[in-house]
């Protein structure tokens, strides 16, 4: 009850803050699809996987700069073994609005793995980081194409379409290179234009 109470008062003091300034909340769930790929003949295939984020945004002439931070599971299938690698990340996007309800962004991210790696399927075992062979760290670019559906005042929802390609090897042997197909479904509260 007490984080149900903290949650509130969060929510409220960012009404606040955003009607009284010309900054914006983003707030949402995401749905991704992970795609790895390594210099092996491993055969990876996509699987759902669903997190959320908050983000500002600060307005800077016709841009709005929008750094975030996000849970993302990145889960991928090998033959019958799905695997679920838990990430929090930090994206930092700058968007252009092209439209008055589009926008554009690019920007980098950061993201550190959680400890475990959980399997299902033919094995079921969790796995460490390092017996995978992984790093608790990678990053990259995303690139961003948001639109802004229902407004309100000062509430919009919004749909926003990534593709995330990492930069820093995750691997500790061999190559891998990660890249994420993410839908960011949320609402966005402030008087900021979009």
């Amino acid at each position: 009850m007490r984080g149900v109470r903290l949650l509130f008062i969060m929510v409220v003091v960012c009404l606040g803050i955003a009607q009284a300034q010309a900054i914006g909340f983003v707030g949402g769930g995401t749905a991704g699809l992970s795609y790895p790929k390594d210099n092996t003949s491993t055969a990876y295939s996509f699987a759902l996987s669903l997190g959320g984020g908050l983000g500002v945004q600060l307005p800077i002439k016709r841009f709005m700069l929008e750094p975030e931070l996000m849970y993302k599971p990145r889960k991928f299938s090998v033959g019958e073994t799905t695997a679920t690698v838990s990430y929090f990340e930090i994206p930092v996007l700058l968007f252009f609005s092209i439209w008055p309800s589009l926008s554009v962004g690019a920007g980098f991210f950061g993201s550190y793995a959680l400890d475990e790696i959980s399997r299902t399927g033919a094995l079921t075992s969790a796995l460490t980081l390092e017996q995978a062979s992984m790093r608790s760290y990678t990053g990259g670019f995303v690139a961003s194409v948001r639109g802004y559906l229902f407004s309100a005042s000062t509430v919009s929802l919004f749909v926003d379409s990534r593709y995330m390609q990492s930069l820093i090897n995750p691997a500790t042997h061999g190559k891998i290179t990660l890249r994420d197909f993410v839908l960011f479904i949320g609402l966005r509260v402030g008087k900021a234009g979009k």
